[in-house]
């Protein structure tokens, strides 16, 4: 592995009487797509505003390329990315890409910023007359045409559809194999699990679990499993409700359309159950479980293990 970049020791923040983060401990290293996951409220973002110099902890230790965060010598070799930003309508891609290369001492040249951020051909373009996918790809230029050395984005594919998603990945793709640190922050399950060597699980202020998506995966023992079995929705729900009852082994339960779709630790248990019951079934498949399934499982952000059914579109 890399050395680290960033190096955090038993971390802790308060905000009165709420911690939001407790004893946090957490190397991030050159080269990798690390993915800070977990529900709103888990302490992704306070973390973050550590890193970055925006919120002093309360006690623990971290520092960033050797010296403190907010110091001049770090900011220099950081780039972000946040939810929400905003720039002059009536400017210009390349008016845009000049003023912030020039806050650097060492910026980026600028096209290798605009083929890196997938920006070729829109350099005359005004703002206002930009995709979504697009001027996601510019913000993403601005905050690497400093040359980071790690860079931090907070949902950076929010609202983009799935085409524009996918560009914004290879642009990731491309930063991570420079070198450059990236630590991502996303709701969309299948973004981390596309991008991230790592992925650190996060729940009121705690990292409950960290590895590669594979690993985490893994450790949740997961199977996904489906089938259809038309005209018995109540039934089947009282099933699984009465199964899981006795087994605490179902973690998600959806009824849609006459397709049951579960996840479960113990698979062959509930399938020798399943196919000793009176339903008839038909398409019965058992897969590996997804990361948003093994999440849920580490997590257990569900009030019930076993979610409602849903109703028919």
């Amino acid at each position: 592995m890399n050395n680290a970049i960033v190096k955090i020791k038993e971390l802790s923040v308060t905000y009165g009487a709420t911690r939001a983060l407790s004893q946090i401990s957490l190397n991030i290293n050159a080269g990798e797509v690390l993915a800070l996951l977990g529900e709103n409220g888990a302490g992704k973002s306070t973390l973050i505003n550590c890193i970055l110099g925006r919120l002093k902890a309360n006690s623990g230790e971290i520092t960033i390329f050797g010296t403190s965060p907010g110091e001049q010598a770090a900011k220099q070799r950081t780039g972000t990315i946040l939810q929400s930003a905003n720039l002059p309508d009536n400017s210009t891609v390349a008016e845009q890409i000049e003023l912030f290369r020039s806050y650097y001492p060492n910026a980026m040249d600028s096209a290798q910023l605009f083929q890196l951020a997938m920006l070729d051909g829109l350099q005359k373009r005004r703002l206002s007359s930009l995709s979504g996918g697009q001027k996601q790809r510019l913000f993403f230029a601005l905050a690497v045409c400093g040359n980071p050395q790690i860079i931090f984005l907070d949902e950076p594919t929010v609202g983009l559809d799935t085409g524009a998603r996918r560009e914004f990945w290879q642009c990731i793709e491309s930063l991570k194999n420079s070198g450059v640190a990236i630590v991502l922050t996303t709701h969309y399950l299948e973004e981390a699990e596309a991008l991230a060597d790592r992925v650190v699980l996060l729940k009121q202020g705690q990292i409950i679990h960290q590895g590669t998506p594979a690993d985490v995966k893994a450790k949740a023992l997961g199977k996904r499993m489906s089938f259809c079995s038309q005209g018995h929705t109540g039934q089947i729900e009282s099933f699984f409700h009465s199964l899981n009852h006795a087994t605490q082994s179902i973690h998600e339960l959806v009824i849609k359309n006459g397709k049951v779709t579960l996840t479960t630790a113990t698979p062959e248990k509930l399938l020798r159950e399943l196919l000793n019951s009176n339903f008839t079934i038909t398409d019965l498949t058992v897969e590996s479980a997804r990361l948003e399934d093994a999440i849920l499982i580490l997590s257990d952000q569900s009030s019930s293990p076993v979610a409602k059914p849903e109703q028919a579109a």
